[in-house]
């Protein structure tokens, strides 16, 4: 993503990419126009439908980890290598791209934490249930601090 937005900048040139972050749900337009104004300090959201389906089916339904990703698959709710997904390097990524636009300043991949649901298990689910909870992998980066 860096080396995009350094040819973008040596050419003059903007870099649009809303498609690729919650391509269904038109968010980067508001981010960086509607919200240009306002003072973020936290973005909070499920941005990978892989892995929320997974997590959900585990939860739901009490299904293993390998059959939902398999399922998922099948339906074609995950793409045939799922390792982008559900190791929540494609999570990582759009969290990137949305504080770079919501903080003003770029936020490089490098900089985001990215935890996948690889090693969720039924156990886990199981575990969480028992107290309430539930598992769902959703992290808010914060504003980056002023130095």
């Amino acid at each position: 993503m860096r080396s995009l937005y350094e040819a973008a900048d040596e050419a003059g040139a903007d870099l649009y990419f809303e498609a690729a972050v919650a391509g269904a749900i038109p968010l980067v337009r508001p981010v960086r126009e509607s919200l240009a104004g306002d003072h973020v300090t936290r973005i909070l959201g499920i941005v990978n439908g892989t892995t929320n389906y997974v997590l959900d089916e585990m939860t739901s339904k009490g299904l293993d980890y390998a059959d939902v990703v398999a399922e998922a698959q099948r339906l074609g709710y995950a793409e045939a290598d799922p390792t982008a997904d559900v190791g929540g390097h494609d999570a990582a990524a759009k969290a990137a791209i949305l504080a770079s636009l919501a903080f003003h300043q770029r936020v490089h991949l490098d900089d985001v934490y990215c935890e996948g649901i690889t090693e969720v298990s039924s156990d886990d689910i199981a575990a969480a249930k028992e107290t309430d909870r539930v598992i769902a992998f959703s992290r808010s980066p914060s504003a980056p601090r002023e130095a």
